[in-house]
């Protein structure tokens, strides 16, 4: 792959999340702008060339979104005739089907580990240093209003919770790189991205990023204690069962650890969540949204009410706004069938993670889904590409963590 369509894939997924720079009420802006023109370059490269390639990517991409556009097409007709459907299908049925090509498009373009490495790494340093730059020298961007309510850092996102979803797996794809750097630049280079996506992250005040940040970290952390203890104590002399014994007592003893850290923590972390809960009554509402979304739900289990927000404050207005959850918004549009193909996608993108032995990969997982128990991101590009990024990452072959197998071409 050319990096000059490396650079432009990475600068049309950030630019998905500059949202002030959509003109008026319309869904799309210069990154989907530039997104659909490569789109329109991969199909005509493949008229021309005769040939694509089909990845396990793929395919799993492909099998989710075929059963979710079926949940979505009987969940629309139920919908109809019980006269509950969204007056915003539309909006969010073409959101799912540029997600879909999107989707399609990257796992048979970017089939390589180094190219997506390469445009990963375009992605990250691209939004770091631009949004720093917003930050702390706003004048040489005048056309963005970075602020929100004059205390929460928006960047060039009209919601400072999208720019929250831009970053959310960033640190950790930053930190994939820098322990792979073999040299003092890069180490500082990486470095520098990391601290750059921490300063712009606090910033933006968005108390989801910080919990998918947080659970992460939790992860990496109790990991290397894990690896630590283990290696302290083993011996090469061990006979396999007493190996396996050791490493389960040391699981068990990382578990009480961390619940007796939580217990000492309990009184400190009870009242920064009460205080996050309480924050202009985000915590209530956010709790009546999941609730009446899942009452709506309701009204067709099986394949949800189609696409569409189907929450609302009250049960009186029902299909006016969204959940604000991933499962919930996506139980309530496809039924039970779309919340399961979700799960199952979910599932084989993090075992793949783990059988790579990558906690890093799986860290960056953990913080996306984080982030998604409070906003719904199946709408979102940035969404679709990390979750992409993840599993190419974390493919490997027999000779090397780091390398993945050429997938077979298709003519």
């Amino acid at each position: 792959m050319d990096n000059r369509e490396r650079i432009w894939i990475a600068v049309g997924i950030a630019l998905t999340t500059a949202t002030q720079l959509r003109p008026g009420s319309i869904p799309i802006g210069v990154g989907e702008a530039m997104l659909v023109s490569w789109i329109l370059f991969v199909l005509l490269n493949i008229s021309i060339t005769k040939r694509h390639f089909i990845t396990p990517i793929t395919k799993a991409f492909f099998l989710f979104w075929m059963t979710i556009f079926i949940a979505l097409g009987f969940g629309f007709w139920i919908a109809l005739s019980i006269d509950f459907a969204s007056p915003e299908f539309l909006h969010d049925l073409l959101a799912y089907v540029f997600s879909f090509i999107l989707g399609i498009a990257l796992t048979t373009s970017i089939y390589s580990k180094e190219d997506v490495e390469r445009t990963v790494i375009l992605l990250i340093s691209f939004s770091a240093f631009t949004l720093l730059s917003i930050l702390l020298v706003p004048a040489i961007f005048p056309f963005f209003s970075p602020w929100q309510y004059g205390v929460r850092f928006k960047g060039w996102a009209e919601n400072a919770n999208q720019l929250g979803l831009l970053l959310s797996g960033f640190p950790f794809f930053a930190l994939y790189f820098l322990i792979k750097s073999n040299n003092h630049q890069q180490r500082i280079f990486y470095t520098s991205i990391i601290i750059s996506i921490f300063i712009v992250g606090i910033e933006t005040d968005s108390d989801s990023l910080f919990l998918g940040w947080f659970m992460g970290i939790l992860l990496i952390a109790s990991w290397g204690i894990y690896k630590f203890l283990l290696n302290f104590i083993s011996s090469k002399k061990d006979i396999s069962i007493v190996r396996f014994a050791k490493k389960q007592a040391l699981i068990l003893l990382v578990i009480i650890v961390l619940l007796l850290i939580a217990f000492l923590l309990y009184e400190k972390v009870s009242g920064v969540i009460g205080e996050l809960y309480n924050k202009n009554s985000q915590g209530s509402l956010r709790v009546t949204l999941w609730t009446n979304g899942i009452i709506a739900m309701l009204h067709s289990p099986l394949f949800g009410l189609g696409p569409g927000p189907h929450s609302g404050e009250t049960l009186d207005s029902l299909g006016t706004i969204e959940s604000h959850n991933t499962f919930v918004e996506l139980a309530s549009a496809s039924g039970i069938i779309g919340l399961i193909a979700l799960i199952a996608l979910l599932v084989w993108i993090t075992s793949k993670a783990w059988r790579s032995g990558s906690i890093v990969m799986n860290a960056a997982f953990i913080s996306l889904m984080g982030h998604s128990l409070f906003h719904y991101v199946l709408r979102q590009p940035i969404f679709w590409f990390d979750l992409f990024a993840i599993a190419t990452l974390s493919s490997v072959t027999d000779s090397s963590k780091d390398s993945i197998k050429l997938p077979k071409k298709v003519l």
